[in-house]
């Protein structure tokens, strides 16, 4: 733990700043802040995070990154909405873009880091997967499924309601206002 410790505080300020300036010169141009963001926090997973998780076992191991998964994709798209919506106030949405995107930075990474320390404990304490561990990531991700069925037979619907709808065309719609006919 000493030595995972130590290399994640070693990179840590590093993973800060990197985002901060790299968001800071990219919010110019919409969106790419975000992916940016994105980018670098799947670079951060990759080399400061993922190492230790192959101390895990396979249950705990899935269910750590299954929740890091999760938290990741929730904070990018927390990132994305608020950078639309502040993108066009001139001025303050390239400062304040970059600092979100450092906020949210800070929040993955040291959630991310607290949650694959609180698993080695957990490992090295031979403790049994608990259901605190594996049914929030659970939860979401059927959420997350549940949300996207959900919206896809709404979306599935209202288009099969307008092909069924009588949709007089224009020339009827012209005829009607030109008190020619009806509709």
């Amino acid at each position: 733990m000493a030595g995972v410790s130590a290399r994640w505080e070693a990179w840590r300020v590093r993973v800060y700043v990197l985002v901060g300036l790299s968001c800071l010169l990219a919010s110019t141009v919409p969106l790419l802040a975000p992916v940016l963001y994105a980018v670098a926090m799947i670079t951060a997973n990759f080399f400061l995070i993922r190492g230790p998780l192959r101390w895990l076992s396979p249950a705990r191991r899935l269910t750590t990154r299954l929740s890091l998964k999760v938290l990741l994709a929730g904070l990018t798209v927390v990132n994305v909405v608020l950078s639309v919506a502040i993108f066009p106030l001139v001025g303050v949405a390239q400062l304040t873009t970059a600092m979100l995107s450092v906020g949210l930075a800070v929040a993955y990474v040291e959630a991310a880091l607290r949650l694959t320390t609180r698993a080695l404990r957990r490992e090295g304490a031979r403790e049994p997967l608990h259901p605190a561990e594996w049914l929030p990531p659970t939860l979401a991700l059927g959420s997350m499924v549940a949300f996207v069925v959900i919206v896809s037979a709404l979306v599935g619907s209202a288009f099969w309601l307008l092909l069924q709808a009588d949709i007089p065309g224009v020339s009827t719609l012209v005829d009607w206002l030109m008190g020619e006919g009806s509709p």
